[in-house]
């Protein structure tokens, strides 16, 4: 049986997520990061919000 989704971010279905070198100023730092793409939002880098100032905002919860 095929899952239902591949990739989950919040509880909305990704089509897709990207890996992609981490940048800074243009150079590449030698690590990678995960990317989305959402339609009517844009593509953005997600990572696990350990350095937010209050630990009540919401975080990122990836499911694949």
């Amino acid at each position: 049986m095929r899952p239902k989704f591949r990739f989950r971010l919040n509880g909305r279905i990704m089509p897709e997520i990207f890996i992609q070198p981490m940048m800074v100023d243009g150079e590449s730092t030698g690590g990678y990061e995960i990317a989305v793409d959402i339609d009517g939002l844009s593509c953005f880098t997600v990572d696990d919000n350990s350095n937010l100032w209050d630990d009540s905002l919401p975080k990122f919860k990836l499911e694949y």
